[in-house]
């Protein structure tokens, strides 16, 4: 289980994050601010302490499509059509997760028991909001702690200019890929996004622009050409194999490759994949030359088919009264269902919504 103990995932969190290392009374923990540590709670799993029993966390919370090049709704950032775990839904019970510092602690533990056991014995507060942490199951060996690697994959591949989202829907053949990394020119070059985030960003931040205003600071407009690109990845701790996954990937025809997530490792399983993992508590990527067979049509409609998703998680910044009176302007009636939305986001673009929100 090499580099997935507390120890070292807290210096890998800490060279990522360049953040500071604090004490607590259930184990060292690193600084985050609240923006970043809710990013890290809905990609990693790591829970808040709002109680010793039932830790909060929005990993799984903040979907909104079950497959690609389609608009089939899930229960997440939405019901239906109303909002119900978007940012600003959360907000009316709970103001925490956007106020304040987080201390984001690795914690070891035997099974769910002994958690419950350590969080009892060490904190006497009944309430610790401010705490996030990340369990690892040391009876699992490793098994288990693929959301971690997800987790710092995003923010690895966000910082070097690329879109994130873990758990990315596909369609039920090809199954839900662990991670993915694209650039498109349409979506980060020509439009406003590009003025109110860095070149990358995790898909999950466009619902969270309202929440966290002073993070949308306005910048000079970067006029640079982004070249088309789309990376797939599966994320592995131990010793199951991911050359069947890799291989459906490949077919699916509009990936340009496939990164393999590893914790350990220094050559990829596949020889033509590309290779993320952890050397000494620090992240690194390994780029292959391969190049899979495109499928250019198909392609072209995933990319058109994600920019309308991007608008869909813009538009849960706002409430449920508002996207009514969005859609009752655009289309003089009332909001009634999920088509309603996909209604909106094919008449908006983009720059329209962020008008809207800012």
């Amino acid at each position: 289980m090499t580099n997935l103990e507390s120890n070292n995932i807290l210096i890998t969190l800490k060279n990522l994050f360049d953040a500071d290392i604090t004490e607590t009374p259930i184990g060292k923990g690193i600084i985050l601010d609240a923006r970043t540590a809710f990013l890290v709670s809905s990609l990693s799993g790591s829970a808040y302490l709002e109680n010793d029993i039932y830790p909060f966390s929005t990993r799984g919370l903040l979907k909104i499509l079950s497959s690609s090049l389609e608009y089939k709704f899930i229960t997440g950032i939405f019901d239906g059509h109303k909002p119900k775990y978007s940012p600003i839904t959360l907000l009316e019970e709970r103001h925490y997760l956007f106020e304040g510092n987080k201390i984001l602690v690795p914690i070891e533990i035997e099974n769910e028991k002994d958690f419950r056991k350590q969080i009892k014995h060490n904190l006497r507060s009944d309430s610790n909001k401010n705490i996030l942490v990340l369990k690892i199951d040391k009876s699992k060996k490793g098994f288990g702690m693929e959301p971690y690697l997800e987790m710092i994959s995003s923010f690895y591949f966000s910082k070097n200019g690329f879109i994130t989202e873990t758990q990315v829907p596909l369609d039920y053949r090809t199954g839900s890929p662990d991670f993915i990394a694209l650039k498109n020119n349409s979506i980060q070059s020509k439009t406003l996004l590009n003025r109110i985030f860095p070149d990358g960003f995790n898909i999950i931040e466009l619902c969270m622009i309202r929440m966290f205003p002073e993070k949308n600071y306005l910048k000079d407009i970067n006029n640079e050409l982004i070249q088309d690109e789309i990376l797939v990845g599966e994320a592995k701790t131990e010793s199951s194999t991911l050359k069947k996954q890799i291989k459906k990937y490949i077919n699916y025809n509009v990936f340009d490759n496939v990164i393999e997530i590893h914790n350990n490792n220094i050559n990829p399983e596949v020889s033509e994949s590309h290779l993320f993992s952890i050397k000494e508590n620090k992240v690194f990527f390994k780029k292959s030359s391969y190049k899979n067979d495109i499928d250019i049509n198909k392609r072209s409609k995933f990319f058109n088919w994600y920019k309308n998703y991007c608008k869909l998680y813009l538009l849960s910044n706002f409430t449920f009264d508002e996207i009514n009176e969005i859609n009752h302007d655009l289309f003089h009636s009332e909001l009634m269902s999920d088509k309603d939305l996909t209604k909106i986001i094919h008449f908006l673009d983009i720059d329209d919504l962020i008008k809207r929100i800012l």
